[in-house]
Order: structure tokens, then C-alpha cells, then sequence
């Protein structure tokens, strides 16, 4: 069995493995655990531990990184592979400076490379938005990084006096008659204006089609307003990790 750990900056989402199989998910909340490592122990306790013989985590919380390592290694006795921007798995990562790639872009770049092949642009909508594009021969070319969706909404109520806090959706109608559906047309569009554009400047460039897949907490909102995205894969950064770990 393989315990895979994605820790971002709102949730952390665990993966246990048998095989290729993805048999059990668990999700915590990421500022419940920084700090406290009775509740990271009692959320890894809920994991099934038999079996367990591999663990593979990418963490874009660095205070919480070696709290969840070293929980992980107390309680199921297995050393965690940490993968980031210097992993040597799958990809040839061309970057100005690799240790300041996110974690979370490696894991979800080689799930997509490993699973749908390339030339990939591999979408991440999660607190932040990640647009990356990895090559045929499996080279990371780089990306982009924008404000997620729910950070806009909550950039927009904490920058502004008279607007309002809106929860993400898509709007029923592209322009809005009131302030907070103005809002959340305003918000949801951006996301999907950017994903638009992007892959169509990627496509100019590129002599082949490219695949365009999409992971994270707002992806399958957003791909419902777009036909630039062509697979959603919740589990893509899980997956990337258990891919990233040598076989034996």
C-alpha cells in the first residue's frame, strides 16, 4: 500500500493506494494542523495503517512539512519522499531556480505527463490558479501563476467598502444585474478568460495538439464554462506522487 500526501494551503488531501488504485481519500484542513500535532496524529490515525510500505508528500506549507513527515514516520514506521522542484522523476524540469518550483506543480505535472502523455497543460484551480505546460519528450517548460477564484472573491470584499464577500459559481447569465451576481460573473469569467487564453497562446506556438487537463477544488467549475479543458482529474496530484516514487 502507498500513502500519498498533498499538503496545500487550504486542505490536505491524503491518497492510500493499492496498486494503481486509489481505495481510500482523506481530507483535513490545513490550519487545523499547523501547530497542533495531536490533530495531524489523529487524522493520520484514521488512515488503515496495514500494509502500508511507501509514502511520497509535496507541501506548499513548509511549517507544516516536517510535522506531517515526521508523524507519518511515528506512526506507519516509513521514511516520506519529499517531492519538489529537485525530484528526478519522469520530467526534465527547465527552471530558473528549481527549489522555488511549487511542489504541488511537480506532483501534478508528472501525474498528467504520466498518465495522458505529451506535449500537457496541466490546469491547477485551487487556492492559487497554476497553468503549466510540459513537453512532449516530457520537459517542464514552465507556467503561469494567477489569484485562485476563491481568492479573488475574498480580494474583491477585503479590497473594496461597498462590495461583497460571493461564493464561487457559475453565473447563470455572462452579465450580471446586481452587485454580487456582477461579482461572480466578474470572478468565475477571469478564470475562465484565463484558461482560454493561455491554452489558445500555448496552441500558436505548438505544432501539435495539446492536452489540456485540469486538477484542484475549482476545476470541474471552471471546465463546465469552457471547452478548452479536456479532462478533469481530481486526483492528479495524489497520483503524481505515487508515479513519482521508484518502482521496485
Amino acid at each position: 500500500m502507498i500513502l500519498t500526501v498533498d499538503i496545500g494551503n487550504s486542505a490536505v488531501k491524503v491518497g492510500l493506494w493499492k496498486g494503481d488504485s486509489l481505495v481510500g481519500k482523506y481530507l483535513f484542513d490545513t490550519k487545523s494542523l499547523i501547530g497542533n500535532p495531536a490533530a495531524l496524529a489523529k487524522g493520520l490515525r484514521a488512515i488503515p495503517s496495514d500494509g502500508i510500505t511507501h509514502a511520497a508528500m509535496c507541501s506548499v506549507v513548509p511549517t507544516l512539512t516536517p510535522a506531517m513527515a515526521s508523524a507519518i514516520g511515528d506512526l506507519f514506521g516509513i521514511e516520506v519522499m519529499k517531492v519538489d522542484g529537485e525530484t528526478e522523476a519522469a520530467l526534465k524540469i527547465y527552471y530558473a531556480d528549481r527549489t522555488k518550483l511549487g511542489a504541488d506543480r511537480v506532483a501534478a505535472a508528472i501525474g498528467a505527463y504520466s498518465k495522458y502523455g505529451g506535449p500537457c497543460v496541466v490546469c491547477d484551480f485551487g487556492t492559487a490558479t497554476t497553468i503549466d505546460l510540459v513537453e512532449a519528450d516530457g520537459s517542464f517548460a514552465g507556467g503561469i501563476i494567477a489569484p485562485g477564484i476563491g481568492m479573488m472573491a475574498e480580494l474583491v470584499a477585503e479590497k473594496t467598502a461597498q462590495l461583497v464577500r460571493t461564493e464561487p459559481r457559475k453565473p447563470e447569465k455572462l452579465l450580471g444585474d446586481s452587485t454580487s451576481s456582477c461579482i461572480e460573473s466578474g470572478i468565475y469569467h477571469s478564470a475562465v478568460g484565463l484558461v482560454e487564453a493561455t491554452v489558445m497562446r500555448l496552441k500558436e506556438e505548438s505544432d501539435t495538439r495539446l492536452k489540456v487537463i485540469a486538477t484542484g477544488g475549482f476545476a470541474s467549475l471552471v471546465a463546465e464554462g469552457t471547452k478548452a479543458i479536456d479532462i478533469v482529474d481530481d486526483n492528479l496530484v495524489l497520483e503524481g506522487l505515487r508515479l513519482a516514487l521508484p518502482s521496485e
